[in-house]
């Protein structure tokens, strides 16, 4: 919609509006995770259709309920998971500068904040949730992903510290040019290059 997403329930049958379901705003925002149970949805909402002061809607779906938390967050968000018993959440977000974010959803605060060394696309709690990993791609700041290894690191979730980090020699992925008469492949040039 004009004001932004509106998140409501439909009959999987019939893909109909459920009844009785007032719908929940949502400001800007497509940033979301499900909790392990499935009984809560995280969403990362900002109040207009630049990447400032971002807030986190938590939303009980069995109830319908939520609250909103003004964390004012800056940057859109690349990954977002909950920890394996649902009481934390991670966030990676940023534009130039790239920052992960661990949240208390009891209390509603950030735990922990930390700049990343670059653009972090994917998140995963270790089972016990004790520590958070990270994964990499190589970014180049002229054209998108760049065909360099991508890294992944295993931080504390106490204080974000790093545990380890290593480089995945031999890993592919990026963007790469379709043959050698592509002297530089460019993600604003469809047709010239394969994005693997």
């Amino acid at each position: 919609r004009s004001e932004g997403t509106v998140l409501f329930p439909l009959d999987p049958a019939s893909g109909d509006a459920l009844p009785g379901y007032e719908p929940i705003p949502l400001g800007y925002s497509s940033f979301h995770a499900f909790s392990p149970d499935h009984s809560k949805l995280a969403v990362v909402s900002f109040p207009t259709k630049t990447a400032l002061n971002g807030s986190l809607v938590l939303i009980d779906l069995p109830a319908w309920k939520r609250q909103r938390f003004n964390l004012e967050l800056i940057g859109w968000v690349n990954s977002i998971v909950f920890s394996p018993v649902g009481k934390r959440l991670a966030l990676a977000h940023g534009q130039s500068n790239y920052k992960l974010t661990l949240i208390d959803l009891t209390r509603g605060v950030i735990l922990a904040q930390e700049q990343t060394e670059s653009f972090v696309s994917h998140l995963k709690f270790t089972k016990g949730g004790d520590a958070l990993m990270l994964y990499s791609p190589a970014v180049s700041t002229a054209n998108g992903l760049s065909a360099d290894p991508p890294n992944i690191s295993l931080l504390d979730t106490v204080d974000l510290s790093p545990r380890w980090s290593v480089e995945l020699e031999g890993v592919r992925d990026g963007i790469f040019p379709k043959d050698e008469s592509v002297t530089e492949a460019n993600i604003h040039e469809p047709g010239q290059a394969f994005y693997i």
